[in-house]
């Protein structure tokens, strides 16, 4: 029950789980980072996981699984689905500067439990708070839960990637010192080809770790600023989460500091398998200070990257953000004109993670050698 508000009170207590002083926890995170650190409260309403912290006054969390298989999955399975076109397979660099350490408890720590159907009826919800990929929603959960639950250290619940297994999520506001790192527990994740362990675990669950490095970028975001930043924005965080930030261009974020940034977009574009066109509302309208069209431009950036895309053969895909018609030819300079005619996809305004992760979807099904 995505959009119903937290009851005022319980109808009957919450289950609780007293996670025992020596408890052995799994966690994959950054290798640069301790492994008892917490992850600091997430900002943006997409990306993220199931129960950040929300927010300026949001608090640290760490999340981690007694079953180490299970801790591998809920990185890894949620983006990688499986689909009639493609093999289920680990994106390429997708574990990039990633481990995976043990860390143990060194107290009792009492947590939340919402393992079963009985549990979440408690706490008003059903299984859609476990298991619901829209993380903005169920995070707005969390941190009603984590404020009214002022005695409670953290959530436990059965994974969905890892059925039936826990998984679990530590509040980092009650969790002070309460956790220690398992000497010699370290394991890099982000070997060029799946340490045997890891492709084990994968392996089982349907997923081919088969090394699949490659020459070409997959995918240029090609977008005016003023006019598709936040599209850009979150098709960038999304595809960067599946492939590895290498695999996909974006000006405000790829071009290295000191650097002529016209070869950089042009080896960008050329570079690529796929341009994604990210065409808002004023896309064609957008004009300087004079009133003259920008795409009209020769020099205009987002019009020579597109040219440059189809004198390079990399496919263009409109993109079209927003409550927009399609274009019209008449609308466009004649050299742009064909991209009229062209195929694309469509994001509803203001996006959410939700809708970003389905057009992505929808993208690699229908060109299946992206991924």
């Amino acid at each position: 029950m995505p959009r119903i508000e937290p009851p005022a009170e319980f109808s009957s207590p919450p289950a609780e789980h007293v996670l025992p002083a020596g408890t052995r926890l799994w966690r994959v995170h950054g290798a640069d980072m301790p492994a008892v650190q917490f992850d600091p409260p997430h900002h943006l309403a997409f990306g993220g996981r199931r129960f950040d912290g929300v927010g300026a006054s949001g608090h640290p969390v760490l999340y981690a699984s007694e079953n180490l298989a299970t801790a591998v999955c809920e990185r890894v399975l949620p983006e990688v689905d499986f689909t009639p076109l493609a093999p289920r397979m680990l994106p390429t660099g997708m574990l990039t500067g990633e481990v995976l350490t043990a860390v143990e408890t060194t107290v009792d720590l009492p947590l939340l439990r919402l393992v079963s159907s009985v549990d979440l009826a408690k706490i008003g919800q059903d299984d859609w708070l476990v298991r619901d990929k829209d993380f903005s929603l169920t995070r707005e959960w969390g941190a009603w839960l984590h404020d009214r639950l002022r005695t409670l250290c953290g959530i436990v619940w059965q994974s969905s990637p890892d059925m039936p297994h826990p998984t679990l999520v530590l509040f980092g506001d009650r969790c002070a010192g309460v956790l220690r790192e398992v000497p010699e527990s370290r394991r890099p994740l982000d070997a060029p080809r799946a340490p045997n362990w890891l492709a084990d675990i994968l392996a089982e669950r349907g997923v081919d770790t088969r090394s699949r490095a490659s020459g070409k970028r997959k995918v240029f975001l090609n977008y005016r600023t003023g006019d598709g930043d936040l599209a850009a924005l979150m098709l960038h965080a999304e595809l960067a989460d599946r492939f590895g930030e290498e695999s996909v261009f974006r000006a405000a974020d790829s071009i290295p500091l000191g650097t002529d940034y016209r070869q950089e977009l042009e080896d960008g574009v050329r570079g690529s398998k796929v341009l994604l066109a990210i065409i808002g509302r004023n896309w064609e309208t957008s004009c300087d200070a004079a009133g003259n069209q920008l795409l009209a431009d020769p020099e205009d950036w987002v019009r020579k990257e597109i040219l440059l895309a189809w004198d390079s053969n990399v496919k263009v895909i409109p993109v079209l953000v927003g409550a927009r018609p399609r274009m019209k030819p008449d609308a466009l300079p004649v050299e742009l004109g064909k991209l009229a005619f062209t195929t694309g996809l469509h994001l509803p305004s203001g996006p959410g993670e939700i809708h970003v992760r389905a057009l992505v979807e929808d993208l690699l099904n229908r060109l299946p050698d992206l991924r």
